[in-house]
Protein backbone atom coordinates (compact mmCIF):
# COMPACT_ATOMS: atom_id res chain seq x y z
CA UNK A 1 0.00 0.00 0.00
CA UNK A 2 0.88 3.77 -0.65
CA UNK A 3 3.62 2.36 -3.14
CA UNK A 4 3.67 1.03 -6.70
CA UNK A 5 4.00 -2.48 -7.25
CA UNK A 6 2.73 -2.97 -11.02
CA UNK A 7 1.16 -1.46 -13.93
CA UNK A 8 -1.00 -2.85 -16.56
CA UNK A 9 -2.12 -2.01 -20.42
CA UNK A 10 -5.63 -2.85 -20.56
CA UNK A 11 -6.45 -4.53 -24.20
CA UNK A 12 -9.15 -3.12 -26.84
CA UNK A 13 -11.88 -4.89 -24.51
CA UNK A 14 -10.61 -3.18 -21.49
CA UNK A 15 -9.32 -6.12 -19.67
CA UNK A 16 -6.22 -6.47 -18.28
CA UNK A 17 -3.43 -8.01 -16.55
CA UNK A 18 -0.79 -6.42 -13.96
CA UNK A 19 2.94 -7.41 -14.42
CA UNK A 20 4.31 -9.98 -11.75
CA UNK A 21 3.77 -8.41 -8.63
CA UNK A 22 6.67 -9.06 -6.42
CA UNK A 23 5.19 -10.12 -2.90
CA UNK A 24 6.06 -11.38 0.66
CA UNK A 25 4.03 -13.76 2.08
CA UNK A 26 1.02 -12.61 4.02
CA UNK A 27 -1.96 -10.03 4.02
CA UNK A 28 -2.22 -7.33 1.02
CA UNK A 29 -4.40 -4.71 0.19
CA UNK A 30 -3.78 -3.32 -3.23
CA UNK A 31 -5.38 -0.46 -5.00
CA UNK A 32 -5.85 -0.01 -8.69
CA UNK A 33 -6.68 3.00 -10.56
CA UNK A 34 -6.89 4.32 -14.07
CA UNK A 35 -4.45 6.79 -15.53
CA UNK A 36 -6.12 8.74 -18.89
CA UNK A 37 -5.25 12.19 -20.40
CA UNK A 38 -3.31 12.83 -16.82
CA UNK A 39 -6.74 12.37 -15.02
CA UNK A 40 -6.77 9.81 -12.23
CA UNK A 41 -9.86 7.33 -11.79
CA UNK A 42 -11.48 6.52 -8.68
CA UNK A 43 -9.41 4.04 -6.82
CA UNK A 44 -10.40 0.58 -6.89
CA UNK A 45 -9.30 -1.35 -3.38
CA UNK A 46 -8.80 -5.18 -3.22
CA UNK A 47 -7.34 -6.91 0.03
CA UNK A 48 -6.39 -10.25 -0.36
CA UNK A 49 -3.83 -12.97 0.95
CA UNK A 50 -0.71 -13.86 -0.84
CA UNK A 51 0.67 -17.77 0.44
CA UNK A 52 3.99 -18.59 0.71
CA UNK A 53 5.94 -21.43 -1.46
CA UNK A 54 4.49 -25.31 -0.60
CA UNK A 55 7.81 -26.48 0.89
CA UNK A 56 9.22 -30.18 -0.40
CA UNK A 57 9.15 -33.43 1.39
CA UNK A 58 11.92 -35.48 1.00
CA UNK A 59 10.98 -39.38 0.86
CA UNK A 60 13.18 -40.93 3.30
CA UNK A 61 15.73 -44.29 2.27
CA UNK A 62 15.31 -46.40 5.04
CA UNK A 63 12.43 -45.19 7.16
CA UNK A 64 12.83 -46.18 11.20
CA UNK A 65 10.15 -45.91 13.90
CA UNK A 66 11.49 -42.52 15.22
CA UNK A 67 12.63 -41.59 11.66
CA UNK A 68 13.45 -38.05 11.12
CA UNK A 69 12.40 -35.88 7.46
CA UNK A 70 14.22 -33.48 5.67
CA UNK A 71 12.23 -30.39 4.56
CA UNK A 72 12.95 -27.78 1.97
CA UNK A 73 12.11 -24.91 0.23
CA UNK A 74 11.28 -23.55 4.00
CA UNK A 75 11.02 -19.45 4.25
CA UNK A 76 12.95 -17.92 6.92
CA UNK A 77 10.84 -17.48 10.23
CA UNK A 78 7.98 -19.72 9.07
CA UNK A 79 6.52 -22.56 10.87
CA UNK A 80 6.06 -25.82 9.62
CA UNK A 81 3.36 -27.87 10.24
CA UNK A 82 3.50 -31.85 9.10
CA UNK A 83 0.33 -34.12 8.72
CA UNK A 84 -0.68 -37.39 8.34
CA UNK A 85 -4.36 -39.13 7.83
CA UNK A 86 -4.55 -38.82 11.77
CA UNK A 87 -4.46 -35.18 11.61
CA UNK A 88 -1.04 -32.58 12.94
CA UNK A 89 2.06 -34.86 13.74
CA UNK A 90 3.28 -33.42 16.84
CA UNK A 91 7.19 -33.06 16.33
CA UNK A 92 10.72 -31.14 16.96
CA UNK A 93 11.78 -28.94 14.23
CA UNK A 94 15.63 -28.08 13.79
CA UNK A 95 16.93 -25.68 11.13
CA UNK A 96 19.67 -25.90 8.67
CA UNK A 97 20.03 -25.96 4.96
CA UNK A 98 17.49 -28.14 5.04
CA UNK A 99 14.97 -28.32 7.78
CA UNK A 100 14.50 -31.60 9.74
CA UNK A 101 11.28 -32.51 11.59
CA UNK A 102 11.83 -35.67 14.41
CA UNK A 103 8.26 -36.81 15.46
CA UNK A 104 7.46 -36.90 19.61
CA UNK A 105 6.50 -40.13 18.88
CA UNK A 106 7.14 -43.13 16.91
CA UNK A 107 5.79 -43.38 13.59
CA UNK A 108 2.64 -45.90 13.60
CA UNK A 109 3.88 -48.84 12.04
CA UNK A 110 3.34 -49.71 8.68
CA UNK A 111 2.41 -47.24 5.48
CA UNK A 112 2.21 -43.89 6.03
CA UNK A 113 1.45 -40.87 4.14
CA UNK A 114 2.48 -37.55 5.46
CA UNK A 115 2.85 -33.75 4.31
CA UNK A 116 3.47 -30.46 5.60
CA UNK A 117 2.75 -26.76 5.46
CA UNK A 118 4.65 -23.48 6.13
CA UNK A 119 3.40 -20.76 7.53
CA UNK A 120 4.42 -17.34 7.01
CA UNK A 121 2.80 -13.77 8.49
CA UNK A 122 -0.18 -15.98 9.50
CA UNK A 123 -0.63 -17.24 6.04
CA UNK A 124 -0.68 -20.85 5.22
CA UNK A 125 0.72 -22.26 2.20
CA UNK A 126 -0.33 -25.15 0.03
CA UNK A 127 0.29 -28.85 1.51
CA UNK A 128 3.26 -30.41 0.23
CA UNK A 129 3.22 -33.18 -2.26
CA UNK A 130 2.34 -36.00 0.01
CA UNK A 131 5.23 -38.44 1.23
CA UNK A 132 4.73 -42.32 0.99
CA UNK A 133 6.55 -44.31 3.06
CA UNK A 134 6.75 -47.91 5.47
CA UNK A 135 7.69 -48.20 8.61
CA UNK A 136 9.24 -51.30 10.09
CA UNK A 137 9.71 -52.01 14.42
CA UNK A 138 13.59 -51.77 14.68
CA UNK A 139 15.27 -55.36 15.06
CA UNK A 140 15.28 -56.85 18.36
CA UNK A 141 18.41 -57.40 20.44
CA UNK A 142 20.68 -60.39 21.38
CA UNK A 143 21.69 -59.96 24.66
CA UNK A 144 22.84 -64.00 25.37
CA UNK A 145 24.68 -65.72 24.12
CA UNK A 146 27.95 -63.53 24.16
CA UNK A 147 29.40 -63.18 20.91
CA UNK A 148 32.15 -65.91 20.16
CA UNK A 149 31.30 -67.41 23.42
CA UNK A 150 31.37 -71.32 23.93
CA UNK A 151 28.11 -72.86 24.71
CA UNK A 152 26.43 -76.20 25.36
CA UNK A 153 24.37 -78.34 23.01
CA UNK A 154 21.07 -76.90 24.38
CA UNK A 155 21.56 -72.49 23.81
CA UNK A 156 19.80 -70.28 26.30
CA UNK A 157 18.80 -67.50 24.12
CA UNK A 158 17.22 -64.13 25.49
CA UNK A 159 17.29 -60.35 24.39
CA UNK A 160 14.95 -57.35 24.68
CA UNK A 161 12.13 -56.09 21.85
CA UNK A 162 9.43 -54.15 21.72
CA UNK A 163 6.48 -54.51 23.73
CA UNK A 164 4.04 -56.85 22.57
CA UNK A 165 6.14 -58.37 19.71
CA UNK A 166 6.23 -61.80 18.53
CA UNK A 167 9.58 -62.48 18.65
CA UNK A 168 11.55 -65.83 16.21
CA UNK A 169 14.97 -67.15 16.88
CA UNK A 170 16.48 -67.47 13.26
CA UNK A 171 19.59 -69.56 11.66
CA UNK A 172 21.90 -67.90 9.53
CA UNK A 173 19.67 -68.86 6.33
CA UNK A 174 16.58 -67.16 7.60
CA UNK A 175 14.72 -70.57 8.50
CA UNK A 176 12.86 -70.43 11.67
CA UNK A 177 14.58 -72.07 14.56
CA UNK A 178 11.73 -71.50 17.60
CA UNK A 179 9.89 -68.76 18.65
CA UNK A 180 10.52 -66.74 21.88
CA UNK A 181 8.69 -66.32 24.76
CA UNK A 182 8.35 -62.20 25.51
CA UNK A 183 7.76 -61.27 28.61
CA UNK A 184 7.60 -57.29 28.79
CA UNK A 185 10.22 -55.74 26.53
CA UNK A 186 12.31 -59.20 26.95
CA UNK A 187 12.46 -62.50 25.14
CA UNK A 188 13.94 -65.24 25.71
CA UNK A 189 14.39 -69.07 23.77
CA UNK A 190 16.32 -72.01 24.11
CA UNK A 191 17.43 -74.24 21.23
CA UNK A 192 19.15 -77.30 21.21
CA UNK A 193 21.71 -78.30 18.31
CA UNK A 194 23.00 -81.59 17.22
CA UNK A 195 26.24 -81.05 15.99
CA UNK A 196 29.28 -79.06 17.38
CA UNK A 197 31.26 -76.68 15.95
CA UNK A 198 30.27 -73.22 15.25
CA UNK A 199 26.87 -71.63 14.70
CA UNK A 200 25.18 -68.71 14.48
CA UNK A 201 21.02 -67.00 15.04
CA UNK A 202 18.91 -63.69 14.27
CA UNK A 203 16.28 -62.52 15.52
CA UNK A 204 13.36 -60.71 14.21
CA UNK A 205 10.02 -59.28 15.47
CA UNK A 206 6.77 -59.16 14.14
CA UNK A 207 4.72 -55.78 15.59
CA UNK A 208 1.08 -55.13 14.28
CA UNK A 209 1.85 -57.78 11.70
CA UNK A 210 4.40 -55.78 10.66
CA UNK A 211 8.00 -57.54 10.38
CA UNK A 212 11.17 -56.24 11.78
CA UNK A 213 14.33 -56.00 9.66
CA UNK A 214 16.89 -59.34 10.78
CA UNK A 215 18.90 -58.10 14.01
CA UNK A 216 23.09 -58.48 13.61
CA UNK A 217 23.96 -62.27 13.76
CA UNK A 218 25.24 -63.69 16.38
CA UNK A 219 28.04 -65.98 16.10
CA UNK A 220 29.23 -68.63 19.08
CA UNK A 221 30.49 -72.02 19.40
CA UNK A 222 28.52 -75.36 20.38
CA UNK A 223 30.91 -77.31 22.77
CA UNK A 224 31.08 -81.07 22.60
CA UNK A 225 29.95 -83.11 25.56
CA UNK A 226 33.01 -83.59 28.20
CA UNK A 227 34.18 -87.42 27.82
CA UNK A 228 34.32 -89.76 30.76
CA UNK A 229 37.29 -91.77 32.34
CA UNK A 230 36.20 -95.05 33.83
CA UNK A 231 37.08 -95.68 37.19
CA UNK A 232 40.45 -97.42 37.85
CA UNK A 233 41.27 -99.83 40.38
CA UNK A 234 43.35 -99.24 42.74
CA UNK A 235 46.43 -99.62 43.14
CA UNK A 236 46.65 -99.71 39.14
CA UNK A 237 49.21 -101.62 37.39
CA UNK A 238 52.31 -99.82 36.03
CA UNK A 239 50.90 -100.21 32.37
CA UNK A 240 47.19 -99.29 33.00
CA UNK A 241 45.25 -98.56 30.01
CA UNK A 242 41.78 -96.03 30.66
CA UNK A 243 38.57 -96.37 29.09
CA UNK A 244 36.91 -93.59 27.42
CA UNK A 245 33.23 -93.22 27.02
CA UNK A 246 30.76 -90.71 25.55
CA UNK A 247 33.27 -89.88 22.95
CA UNK A 248 31.23 -87.70 20.24
CA UNK A 249 30.92 -90.87 17.43
CA UNK A 250 32.33 -89.04 14.54
CA UNK A 251 36.03 -87.30 13.93
CA UNK A 252 36.30 -86.89 17.75
CA UNK A 253 40.20 -85.64 18.48
CA UNK A 254 41.06 -86.94 22.14
CA UNK A 255 43.97 -85.53 24.11
CA UNK A 256 44.43 -86.92 27.96
CA UNK A 257 46.06 -84.30 30.50
CA UNK A 258 47.14 -83.96 33.98
CA UNK A 259 45.67 -82.48 36.80
CA UNK A 260 48.11 -79.31 35.49
CA UNK A 261 47.13 -79.58 32.17
CA UNK A 262 50.05 -81.05 30.93
CA UNK A 263 49.75 -83.63 28.35
CA UNK A 264 50.17 -86.76 28.36
CA UNK A 265 51.44 -89.08 25.39
CA UNK A 266 49.81 -91.90 24.53
CA UNK A 267 46.97 -93.20 21.69
CA UNK A 268 43.61 -93.87 21.54
CA UNK A 269 42.04 -97.10 20.08
CA UNK A 270 38.51 -97.95 19.29
CA UNK A 271 35.70 -96.33 17.26
CA UNK A 272 31.91 -95.24 17.73
CA UNK A 273 31.80 -93.68 21.27
CA UNK A 274 34.31 -95.56 23.84
CA UNK A 275 38.11 -95.83 23.17
CA UNK A 276 40.59 -97.01 25.04
CA UNK A 277 44.19 -94.74 26.20
CA UNK A 278 47.16 -96.68 26.32
CA UNK A 279 49.82 -94.24 28.14
CA UNK A 280 53.42 -94.33 25.69
CA UNK A 281 55.14 -95.55 28.46
CA UNK A 282 54.43 -97.07 31.71
CA UNK A 283 52.98 -94.97 35.04
CA UNK A 284 55.27 -93.94 37.10
CA UNK A 285 55.37 -94.83 41.17
CA UNK A 286 52.83 -92.86 42.82
CA UNK A 287 49.71 -91.06 42.37
CA UNK A 288 48.53 -89.73 39.06
CA UNK A 289 45.82 -86.70 38.44
CA UNK A 290 44.00 -87.42 34.88
CA UNK A 291 40.95 -85.76 32.65
CA UNK A 292 40.46 -86.09 29.27
CA UNK A 293 38.76 -83.51 26.83
CA UNK A 294 37.49 -83.65 23.00
CA UNK A 295 37.66 -81.64 19.68
CA UNK A 296 35.07 -81.87 17.41
CA UNK A 297 34.84 -79.66 14.31
CA UNK A 298 37.74 -77.20 16.19
CA UNK A 299 35.73 -77.18 19.16
CA UNK A 300 36.80 -78.23 22.56
CA UNK A 301 35.09 -80.10 25.04
CA UNK A 302 35.36 -79.08 28.64
CA UNK A 303 37.22 -81.71 30.66
CA UNK A 304 36.08 -84.99 32.11
CA UNK A 305 35.97 -85.49 35.73
CA UNK A 306 39.34 -86.38 37.30
CA UNK A 307 40.39 -90.03 37.98
CA UNK A 308 42.95 -90.66 40.03
CA UNK A 309 45.21 -93.50 38.98
CA UNK A 310 47.99 -95.16 42.00
CA UNK A 311 50.73 -97.09 40.80
CA UNK A 312 52.88 -98.85 43.90
CA UNK A 313 55.90 -100.83 42.78
CA UNK A 314 55.77 -104.67 42.89
CA UNK A 315 56.06 -105.99 46.00
CA UNK A 316 59.92 -107.91 46.77
CA UNK A 317 60.19 -111.66 46.55
CA UNK A 318 62.88 -113.04 48.50
CA UNK A 319 63.68 -116.56 47.09
CA UNK A 320 64.60 -119.17 49.06
CA UNK A 321 68.22 -120.12 49.22
CA UNK A 322 69.45 -123.64 48.81
CA UNK A 323 69.57 -125.74 52.05
CA UNK A 324 72.07 -126.00 53.59
CA UNK A 325 73.53 -122.57 52.19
Amino acid sequence: IDHEVGSAIPDADGNWTSTALSLQPGEHTLRVYVQWRGLLSTLLERRFYSRPPKPVLLEPIIPSPRQSLQISGVLAGATLKVYNVAGQVTGNVISGSRYLFTPAQDWTLGEQSVWVTQQVAGVTSNRSDDVTFFVSPLAPVINEPVDKSHQPFEVHLSGTCRVGATVYVLAIDGNILVKAQVDGNGWIARHRWQVPGEAGVQVMQVVNDVDSAKSPARAFFIKPDPPSIALVANPAAPAQTLQISHVYPSAATLQMLRDDDTPIPGIFTGTGSERVFTPAQDWSFGKHTVKVFQVVNSVASDASEARVICVQPLPLTIIQPPNPA
